[in-house]
């Protein structure tokens, strides 16, 4: 086997190694992620928290998502 043919299956293995390197650190994303979501959801949706892991959106308050944007989704002609 040539040299230059062992380093191709070094890089190979390399990438592969990557790969799953950073499949494994997106998979602990997303659980740290759902862990502070159910954080905020605990106390009381939160607004400004949930706010912060949409990488600070601006977020209405509660009450008036709930009356305003929600009742746009349903089609509802609720109001507050």
């Amino acid at each position: 086997m040539s040299d230059l043919a062992a380093i191709e299956r070094r890089l190979e293995r390399l990438e592969e190694v990557e790969r799953r390197l950073q499949r494994l650190e997106d998979i602990e994303a997303i659980r740290n992620l759902k862990e502070r979501y159910a954080t905020l959801c605990d106390q009381d949706f939160d607004p400004d928290g949930i706010a912060e892991l949409h990488g600070g959106l601006h977020l209405p308050s509660r009450t008036a998502w709930a009356t305003t944007t929600g009742a746009r989704r349903s089609g509802s002609s609720c109001r507050p």
